[in-house]
């Protein structure tokens, strides 16, 4: 069971934009979120904004630019 109750004024917001005809993705989400988890209080305010899709091919394509993409990451 989850005791959890977020107050009035809490919202979700989502911006998306047309890639490719018929096919949207989201530009910017912003969450704002107070409320109360038993009787400790919480508060999740974030901010997210996407950038630089781009279309990939078939999925052995797409295997190599994930490579690539993940070797760009800094090791941990």
């Amino acid at each position: 069971m989850f005791l959890a109750k977020v107050y009035k004024g809490s919202h979700f917001m989502q911006e998306r934009y047309e890639f490719f005809p018929g096919i949207w993705f989201p530009s910017y989400e912003q969450f704002d979120f107070d409320g109360r988890k038993y009787l400790l209080p919480f508060a999740i305010h974030e901010r997210t904004f996407y950038t630089d899709y781009r279309k990939v091919g078939p999925p052995a394509e797409a295997l190599s630019v994930i490579r690539s993409e993940l070797d760009k990451l800094p090791a941990n």
